[in-house]
């Protein structure tokens, strides 16, 4: 089954839905190189960086940091687990099924 077509094929008209020729700069224009010249070369570009925007890493070397394990979240604040809740003694066991009859492992009716 074909889709539905906007227009049918027997009108004679351009479906201008998709076109973006009324969007200046949305295609190429070959005429815009010769006017606008790069600037750069492309094969060995050279960038003029701002003084002083450039600032040294602090840190381990780069070599330490490729050898450490790189699961390690130690020294990321708020990445390890929270310590285990510890039950105060005599507080009830939520999961305790020792009082249900059948719920035990090995348990057999006392009729076997």
């Amino acid at each position: 089954m074909r889709p539905r077509v906007r227009i049918p094929a027997h009108m004679n008209r351009p479906d201008l839905a998709h076109n973006i020729k009324d969007i200046e700069g949305a295609q190429p224009n070959p005429r815009d190189i010769i006017k606008r010249p790069r600037g750069t070369n492309p094969l060995n570009p050279e960038y003029k960086l701002a003084a002083g925007a450039f600032h040294m890493p602090t840190g381990p070397p780069a070599a330490d940091r490729l050898l450490q394990d790189p699961l390690a979240v130690s020294d990321i604040p708020g990445a390890t687990r929270s310590p285990a809740r510890v039950r105060p003694p005599g507080a009830p066991q939520q999961l305790d099924v020792r009082d249900i009859e059948g719920a035990t492992s090995h348990w057999k009716p006392p009729h076997k």
